[in-house]
């Protein structure tokens, strides 16, 4: 998958060509593979080995709040902790401004619960009380 993802970003779109514009001269096609890198290493070692376990113990919402697995408290802290929530921001924002090349996930429209999240998937306005929160 990954070669092909390569194959797409690089020589199909050129994205290393951002590189020539203003707002991405402080990256590099090393920089663009250090995110893929990154992302991949989080999905494998956060997301994948857990994929049959969030299949059984679906989300479910306990007195108004949503429960999920400990693991994808976990894998969703990994993702955030790496920088990658705040990858598409501009550099005032926090962020690298890789905007348009790799996007984020953004807690409450891809179902991960975050500390005081206003809503989840499928439970407007429920807030997760799960462990770890």
């Amino acid at each position: 998958m990954r070669k092909t993802i390569d194959f797409l970003l690089n020589d199909w779109l050129d994205v290393p060509a951002l590189a020539e514009r203003p707002r991405y001269a402080d990256h590099s096609r090393i920089t663009f593979e250090s995110v893929l890198d990154t992302c991949q290493r989080i999905a494998d070692e956060k997301f994948a080995p857990f994929n049959r376990l969030v299949d059984v113990e679906e989300p479910k919402v306990v007195d108004g709040n949503v429960v999920l697995p400990q693991c994808s408290h976990d894998a969703a802290r990994a993702y955030v902790e790496s920088g990658m929530l705040a990858a598409a921001q501009d550099y005032e924002l926090g962020g690298p401004a890789n905007r348009g090349t790799t996007r984020e996930g953004r807690p409450g429209r891809t179902g991960f619960c975050r500390r005081r999240a206003r809503s989840t998937r499928g439970s407007p306005g429920a807030r997760c009380r799960s462990p770890g929160h």
